[in-house]
């Protein structure tokens, strides 16, 4: 015998077959949630909902709009933020010529930016010094995120 599924909140799920009771011929087992009465045909935009002994029709609620993917910008954007290496990995990279440049100016510099290039315990690509030391060495935004990109797959 078919029967009509409804979910906990007696919305419509779709037909099923009710078993014969094996106990007493002529009875059917009806699974949990489901009624013997067929539901009424339905247009484009209802769905069904089994209340107070009958099915109601109501509208079928108005699916979320897929969120718009992110441009280019703002995956560039996101990658840079998350870009980070420590001083060791940095310095790798970059190689003895580009890192001699650095220590020369840090040489000469005032002794506040000399504590910061020395101290520094890890490099974040979107901080104000990297910019600084980007320009000081004449790298574009793209060269100084390939140099991230290469400096944080250094084992060091």
């Amino acid at each position: 015998m078919q029967v009509y599924q409804t979910d906990t909140e007696g919305f419509f799920i779709g037909p099923v077959l009710a078993d014969a009771d094996p106990l007493d011929k002529g009875n059917w087992l009806i699974p949990g949630g489901c009624v013997q009465t067929p539901p009424p045909p339905l247009a484009e935009g209802q769905r069904l909902r089994w209340l107070d002994g009958k099915w109601s029709v109501i509208a079928a609620p108005t699916p979320e709009p897929a969120p718009e993917p992110p441009t280019p910008e703002q995956l560039l954007a996101a990658e840079r933020a998350a870009m980070s290496c420590t001083p060791m990995q940095g310095i790798l990279t970059l190689g003895e010529t580009e890192w001699a440049k650095i220590e020369a100016y840090r040489d000469s510099a005032p002794w506040g930016q000399k504590v910061v290039i020395n101290s520094a315990q890890d490099w974040k690509r979107n901080s104000q010094n990297i910019a600084f030391f980007a320009y000081l060495l004449g790298y574009s935004d793209a060269q100084v995120d390939d140099l991230f990109r290469a400096a944080m797959q250094v084992k060091a």
